[in-house]
């Protein structure tokens, strides 16, 4: 197996939050965290939502400490489908998913509730390679 700037890219998912513009885009990241085993947080803000304006880079923070969770930021204006799909009625709201279903949410812009929920639900470190 090769080491180094040589070696196969790993099959993963990046650890910064993504966004899902789109149906499809997210149907497609829906699928990937599915695939791969891997639990997702799902943060739906919308743009005119000062509490979300406020909570976005705290989410992009917590997403570097978890990298065995997927991130991913849905506008609930640009996706009003997929928002009414998981069952959102306010902004901010995070949902957990685990094999494509619903395993907890958080309802508001709780900084340290979302950091413990992906704290208990993403999956635990790789070993570093020897």
């Amino acid at each position: 197996m090769k080491k180094g700037k040589d070696a196969a890219p790993a099959l993963d998912l990046p650890v910064a939050v993504e966004n899902a513009d789109t149906g499809e885009d997210w149907r497609i990241k829906l699928r990937r965290s599915i695939d791969i085993y891997k639990p997702m947080v799902v943060s739906f803000v919308a743009s005119w939502c000062n509490k979300c304006k406020e909570i976005n880079p705290q989410f992009d923070e917590i997403s570097k400490k978890h990298p065995g969770m997927y991130f991913v930021r849905i506008d609930v204006d640009m996706l009003p489908d997929v928002t009414a799909q998981w069952g959102v009625k306010s902004v901010p709201t995070f949902v957990f998913i685990r094999g494509g279903r619903q395993i907890d949410v958080v309802a508001g812009p709780n900084k340290e509730e979302v950091d413990s929920k992906a704290a208990t639900y993403a999956l635990p470190p790789k070993p570093s390679p020897e």
